[in-house]
């Protein structure tokens, strides 16, 4: 959270903003639209007016400047020390020293494995490569890798032509070299068959000598031409037969070079180093996927709406059942898990009964997927679960804000951890939240009565769907349960290894949602008449979603102070509130280990 500075995005038409934090003199503070200084008027001591209204999109930044080349409070000797000089001076160290950490709060940050982290924000003029270990930035990419990939394919294109060619041309040959075969043992046969007259002849030698020694000549000649040609044969079979080999190889080679180039994934393959890359970015739009993250400290919970651990909430009606988070080896990515558990016995649940663990996902996490438009993308969801009743059959739903569109599959789960995977094709129809509100809402069912099943699993219908008939009855016995964890829900149809976020990045997208706390151990002020309020600003450590509702609870120790309370909430903080009993020097309001302050902005 920001101390010095605030943005906003412009609309096109407001040109007066508010200043949430407090400045020493009028001058320090700027105030810029895209990067650039603009002029403003004072409407009053925290607002401003800019000199041009804002374009629509634009990033209005005004920050305060507090002056540090000069002191503005100088001391000398002999002179009178007042209250107004000595707060200016405190207060001109403090304010610098809060615009420091807020300029390096906004520099890439050096993570305990020693990589750097931008914090989810785009990383802007990054240069060409030039060494092996350098950063590829998207016009290099689009310009250069991605040229030399279509000129590697149009390579193997005309390699793979020029193979059908040679093949085409060495079929002819071959097949000529067959005739030219076929035609030598004809040859051969008429020559066995001159033989085989001059055998004839030779019975007659006396009167046929001169006959049979001339049609002999004769013979001979042909017998020779035959052996001759014969030979021409067996030259050219040879020639042909290498001409076969040689386009075998050919071909060989050009189907691997196609089998090659149909695998080719140019997400996984840099030309410079020859060295994959991963998938960057928010893959997994689920928060909080295993459970760990448990900011109000439930076991398990049994009613609807209740959260048992940050951003999974119980839906319940009609049966008994509860909802916790566990440890166990059900997780390929840690030790916790999310349970779905039969509290009581109910054979035949009634129309109206349902009994699933949600999470919903607001709209501006899933705006790219384009659901309700021609363009929608497929998601696939992936979880490992594992039943305590092997072949227990759960349905997995996906539904809209207001439910009027639901998708429902059936998975069948095993009694040990197993990896499951769903695709689910992108809705083209209805109305999905884009902003703050429900964009999607993931639910895993183990009872849904007639009511709640959908008429087909595996397809888009318009109504209020978490089951489908063929599923099994999570509270026909007591006890019953399901372990899920590692659940993922990502763009496209083809599911990723579970993403792993580090733990600090994990809460903090949960507190957009649901923060608690106790920032301050306990508090001191002067009350000089009976029913003296006192105030203190408490800061969420996230911006949340909304401005939420807040919360309290108070078990400690009171000295002439009613106790505390909290109010004045906003998107990024609030205020604690103190009453005097009595006029005292000194009322106090002790917090216990144990009390919290809580503000809630869940979907």
């Amino acid at each position: 959270m920001a101390l010095t500075y605030v943005q906003f995005t412009g609309d096109g038409t407001t040109d007066t903003f508010g200043i949430p934090f407090p400045y020493l003199t009028k001058d320090s503070i700027l105030a810029s639209i895209d990067g650039v200084s603009t002029d403003y008027t004072w409407n009053d001591v925290q607002t401003i007016k800019l000199a041009a209204v804002p374009a629509n999109g634009a990033v209005i930044d005004i920050r305060r400047s507090t002056p540090r080349e000069t002191r503005m409070v100088d001391f000398v000797d002999g002179s009178v020390l007042t209250e107004n000089d000595l707060d200016t001076a405190d207060l001109q160290v403090f304010y610098i020293v809060q615009e420091a950490i807020d300029i390096a709060g906004g520099t890439l940050e050096l993570k305990p494995d020693g990589s750097y982290g931008a914090g989810l924000r785009r990383i802007t003029e990054v240069a060409p490569p030039v060494d092996e270990f350098d950063a590829v930035n998207k016009g290099y990419y689009e310009s250069t890798f991605l040229p030399q990939m279509q000129a590697l394919l149009d390579q193997t294109t005309t390699l793979k032509n020029a193979t059908d060619t040679n093949k085409t041309a060495t079929d002819t040959a071959l097949a000529a070299a067959v005739a030219a075969r076929d035609l030598a043992q004809q040859y051969r046969d008429t020559t066995k068959g001159y033989r085989d007259e001059v055998q004839g002849w030779n019975t007659n030698v006396n009167a046929k000598s001169a006959n049979v020694d001339a049609k002999s000549a004769n013979v001979d000649t042909k017998s020779a031409n035959v052996d001759t040609k014969a030979a021409q044969v067996d030259a050219d079979m040879a020639t042909t037969l290498g001409y076969r080999n040689e386009a075998e190889g050919f071909k060989n080679d050009a189907a691997a070079s196609a089998a090659a180039a149909q695998t080719w994934d140019p997400t996984n393959y840099i030309p410079k180093t020859g060295e994959g890359f991963g998938q960057f970015g928010f893959r997994n739009r689920i928060i909080n996927g295993t459970g760990r993250i448990n900011q109000r400290g439930y076991g398990y919970v049994n009613t609807f709406g209740a959260y048992h651990a940050d951003r999974w909430f119980l839906g319940i009606s009609g049966v008994a059942g509860l909802t916790g988070t566990s440890d166990g080896a059900v997780s390929n990515n840690g030790s916790t898990h999310l349970s779905l558990i039969s509290e009581a016995v109910k054979a035949s649940p009634a129309a109206g009964d349902f009994l699933f663990m949600s999470q919903r996902i607001e709209g501006v996490n899933v705006a790219d997927l384009k659901w309700g438009t021609a363009s929608a993308k497929p998601i696939t969801v992936s979880f490992r679960a594992e039943a305590s009743v092997g072949s227990t059959t759960i349905a997995v739903s996906v539904r809209n804000a207001d439910a009027s569109l639901s998708y429902v599959a059936l998975v069948t789960i095993a009694n040990t951890p197993t990896n499951y995977t769903i695709v689910i094709p992108g809705c083209t129809t209805g109305t999905w939240d884009k902003g703050t509100y429900i964009g999607i809402e993931l639910a895993f069912c183990g009872v849904a009565g007639a009511n709640f099943q959908a008429p087909s699993p595996n397809t888009w219908a318009s109504g209020n769907y978490v089951g489908a008939a063929g599923m099994s009855n999570l509270v026909d016995t007591y006890g019953r349960f399901i372990n899920i964890t590692d659940v993922q829900l990502e763009a496209g149809s083809v599911a990723t290894p579970y993403e792993v976020r580090p733990y600090s990045l994990e809460l903090a997208l949960c507190q957009r949602y649901y923060w608690r706390g106790l920032p301050l151990t306990d508090v001191n002020y002067p009350a000089y008449i009976p029913g003296a309020v006192m105030s203190w600003a408490i800061m969420f450590p996230q911006t949340m979603r909304i401005v939420p509702s807040l919360s309290i609870s108070f078990s400690g120790v009171l000295s002439s102070s009613q106790a505390p309370a909290v109010g004045s909430p906003t998107k990024d903080g609030c205020r604690l509130l103190c009453i005097a009993t009595a006029a005292t020097s000194n009322a106090s309001v002790a917090f216990a280990a144990n009390d919290f302050i809580a503000a809630s902005a869940e979907l």
